[in-house]
Parts: C-alpha cells; structure tokens; sequence
C-alpha cells in the first residue's frame, strides 16, 4: 500500500459505490381521509416511503404502488424517509416525531429535516392482496403530515411471470457469494463485500476547505474475492476485485457522480484501469486495498449535476428517456434542484467532453494514514502544472484548529466511528468535521501548518462475527469498520475548479462499512 500516490478530489465520493441502493420510487404520499386540502400541499413533504422502481411500477396516485405477482406473492423493500420534495412542499422543518402503524417500518432516528431514512423492511402481500401503511409526521408548528399508502399485489393473467431478484437484504445467515468468485481453495471466505452505511463518512478535498465534508453515498458495495486463507484465519486472505464489462465489479467504479463546491458543479465518471486489489485479515478485520481509476470530469450545472435514473428511465444526458436501472443514490445539499436526492445510473451519462480525465491510484486502508506526498507543510507539490499558487489553508495567518468546528460545519454531533468514545461534528453537506479556521470556525482546513500536527486520518478494525442464524463459521459481520486515505490531487487544468477547492492539493477520505465474509454452502 502507498498513500503518497497521487488522486483526484472528484473521485472519492465513489469509493466502494459500485453497487445500487435498493430504493429509487419516492412516495411522498398524499392527503389522507378528513385532511384538510391546505395542510396537505404544505405539509406532504415531511415522510414518504421509499420502494425498488425496478420492482414496482406507481399508479396515477402518488402514494399508491403495484407489483405484478410472482409465484402468488409481491415483496415490496420499503423505507420510511423524511424530506421527499414536492411542487407544493419544498420547506422540511425539525420532526417531533414520525408515527407507523406497520411495526415492520421504523422511521428515520434523524428528524433534523435533513433526508434520512430508517431501515429497509421487506413488506410481503399476497396475489390479490392490499396493503395499507399510514404514516404521520409532527413538528412544533404547522402540519401534520398525515398519508395514507396502498400496495397492491396484483394477479398475474399469464401462467408464469419473471420474477424479480429477491431485494438486498444485507449480511444475513443465507448470504453466499456471487458466481464470479471462485471457492477459496485455503478453505477460507470465497468473498468480502463492503458495503458503507448512511453516517459517518467524509471526503475532504483540496487546501481552501470549501470542498471538505461530502458524505461518501450509502449503501453502496465493493466486492473481493478472497484467496489464500483458511477458516481460522491463520494467514490473511489476498483480495481481488474483477473489473471490466460483465465482471464481478462492472468496468466503472459506481455510476457517475454529482459534487458542487462554491456553486461549480462537475459529474465524474470513474473507469476502472486495473482489478482492485489487497489483503484482509478475518481475525482481526485488518483490511488494505487499491483501486486504480481513471476520473473524467465533466462541467455541469448546479441544477442538473448529473443524469438522474428517475422511475426506470434516465431524465438527461446521452441516454435521455433509455431504460436504466438506479446503480447509486447521494444527497447534494447545495444543489439548486428541488429534489437533493440524486438517483443515479451508469446507463445515464452527462452529455459533452470531459474538461480533465485523471489518473487514480487509490489506497485505502483500515489502519492510520498521514499526510500524503511531499509532507509537512504545503504537501502534495508534485502535480504544480496548472494549478493555483499551493497553500497550507484558507485560513489567513489563523491557522486551523482541532474539533473547533460551529455553524454550517458543525450542525449536530456523533459518535467518531474511528472512536467511539468522542464526539464529532457533522457538516451541514452530511460529512463529518475534523478541524476549522480559527478565525472562522465555520470553515473547514487542514492541519499542514509549520509545527502543527498534519492530516491524520484513522480507520477502525472490527473482527468478524459468526452472522446470527448461520449453520456454519459464515457468513460473518464486520460491523462499522472503518477505512480511511489521505492522498495528492493534481490540478484538473479547469480554472474554476482548481480556484474554488485548491488544487494541486491534499484529500482525506473516511468510510464507515458493513464487511460481509461470505462462503459457498
């Protein structure tokens, strides 16, 4: 492994994204029985339920969905999520509470008025049958939301119908490993799936701090074969992520991705240059990694950012109004769209040229790692051509502090996944904050001031446990295990770009991940 390989802030985001967040159908709902018209419209935003557009199709009522039945039943994976936009409703206040007569459907623990979702469930029916789910939210003032959600499991009037793949339902006791990886000859997991999760995640991008703080998206999964281990663990396993067109992880690292810092707004397609590689250790959860890109950069707008994959069909771009099937999900705060919640598809490109295409060599790894490139301050000087005059900060002669961070960069705390035990801020973009200008602690910085300590990211092993349920040693769980790297980023030649982040410059990244050891039965 090498931290001080060169990478691109605008890649990131896509670290362990090559997999499809399951949901995609927003139902916002809509006015239940005795609701007055009013309350409704101004109100309909604050819950909703979210369901599989690939599984599903929504009838002429927004908060109604059908399923044509296979093999006399209908499974319809659904969340429970808050701040779901509509024409009327763009405005989510602070939640005092979320109410679900369905015990199956837990909301979201974030009522902030931020997007959140509570955990999937799988909601079964069978053929012919209604399900009916009422939903209401509360707030101080105004509302309530109150909706009213019918699924419907519709008979089928063929004699067979093709069934949909059943819906990802994590790290359970039946997970097997896909067909791409061959069985581990050592006797050990044939395969590793990470697989982040909806909190603590963060990608810090150049030397001003205007692009630090992104969240990485959710559920979202890089997969591995794994070699060379026995069950016990007693040496670590060699992982290998095929990649390329029909392989286990696709020829492009996630679908393209939507970023926006100081109102530039880019999508960025991620081809894979090589298999993603490294070592994981199934004792202690000690795991290292590389994944070899190239990034295109494309130059969008703050409404539009990238093609969305909106119920089944791509909205824009090269393949507007083509079927696609949602391949990653991310909130963009600052996009000026009314929705925030981005759908997207590797089916679904931004139209153009790409201003810069980038080579990406990216480690990771669930141990620490420190300043990248040169070191000390000003780092990451190797790439000067193009870019801006290098600097430690934005933070005039104040220098950056450490868990110093107020306002839009400190907007609620949390548990540091690396370490429990402290509190971190969490950016209003959904990132988490480390550090802020001492003489705005609302900006973030980085730490690479003569005498000051530098980028120390730390990630956290979590030795697997035996998946509840399993007739064997797996499948086993790694929960919350966390992988960082801190990296150099070369100027992309675009001046907008280069200005507003800083670049040449360091990045950092955290993933916070479910680690998934799976074996064939």
């Amino acid at each position: 492994m090498n931290p001080r390989r060169p990478a691109s802030l605008l890649i990131l985001g896509l670290v362990l994204t090559s997999a499809p967040p399951a949901f995609a159908l927003v139902l916002p709902g809509g006015k239940a029985p005795g609701e007055p018209r009013k309350v409704d419209k101004l109100s309909d935003c604050w819950v909703g339920l979210e369901v599989p557009d690939a599984e599903v199709k929504s009838s002429n009522k927004k908060n109604k969905i059908i399923q044509k039945a296979c093999n006399g039943s209908c499974t319809f994976d659904t969340q429970v999520c808050v701040n779901e936009a509509t024409k009327k409703c763009t405005t989510v206040p602070a939640l005092t509470g979320i109410t679900v007569d369905n015990p199956a459907l837990v909301p979201p623990s974030d009522l902030s008025g931020a997007h959140a979702c509570g955990d999937s469930a799988a909601l079964t029916a069978t053929s012919g049958q209604k399900l009916t789910i009422n939903v209401t939210a509360s707030a101080a003032s105004g509302g309530p939301d109150i909706d009213k959600f019918i699924f419907v499991c519709k008979k089928s009037k063929k004699s067979t119908v093709s069934c949909p793949p059943p819906p990802d339902m994590g790290c359970t006791a039946t997970a097997v490993p896909d067909a791409a990886c061959p069985p581990n000859a050592a006797g050990g997991p044939d395969e590793a799936i990470f697989t982040t999760l909806d909190h603590g995640t963060d990608l810090d991008n150049g030397w001003t701090g205007v692009s630090h703080n992104f969240p990485v998206p959710a559920k979202s999964q890089l997969k591995f074969c794994l070699s060379g281990c026995d069950a016990a663990g007693t040496t670590p396993c060699t992982a290998n992520g095929p990649t390329g067109v029909g392989s286990l992880n696709t020829d492009t690292f996630g679908p393209p991705l939507p970023l926006i810092a100081g109102g530039v707004a880019v999508c960025v397609i991620n081809l894979f240059t090589a298999p993603a590689t490294g070592t994981a250790n199934i004792v202690t959860g000690e795991m290292n990694g590389e994944v070899d890109l190239h990034s295109q950069v494309f130059i969008t707008s703050a409404t539009q950012v990238c093609p969305r994959c909106e119920t089944g069909t791509c909205d824009s771009g090269k393949g507007m109004g083509h079927a696609c099937h949602v391949d990653g999900s991310v909130t963009v705060t600052n996009s000026l769209a009314s929705n925030k919640t981005f759908k997207l598809s590797k089916d679904c490109l931004p139209i153009g040229s790409p201003v810069a295409t980038l080579t990406i060599p990216l480690p990771i790894t669930s141990g620490t790692d420190h300043t990248p490139g040169t070191g000390g301050s000003k780092p990451c000087t190797e790439n000067l051509a193009h870019g801006v005059p290098i600097a430690d900060d934005g933070c005039s002669s104040a220098g950056c502090g450490t868990d110093n961070c107020t306002g839009i960069s400190c907007v609620s705390m949390m548990e540091d996944p690396s370490n429990p035990s402290h509190m971190v801020c969490v950016d209003v973009k959904g990132g988490l904050s480390q550090s802020c200008c001492n003489n705005d602690t609302t900006v973030p910085c980085f730490q690479t001031r003569p005498g000051s300590p530098g980028i120390n990211r730390t990630g956290r092993p979590v030795p697997p446990v035996t998946v509840t349920g399993a007739t064997g040693d797996f499948p086993k769980l790694s929960a919350g295990e966390v992988t960082v790297a801190t990296f150099c980023i070369a100027a992309t030649g675009a001046s907008n770009i280069d200005t507003v982040t800083g670049l040449p410059g360091p990045g950092a990244v955290i993933f916070n991940n479910d680690v998934c050891l799976v074996k064939a039965p």
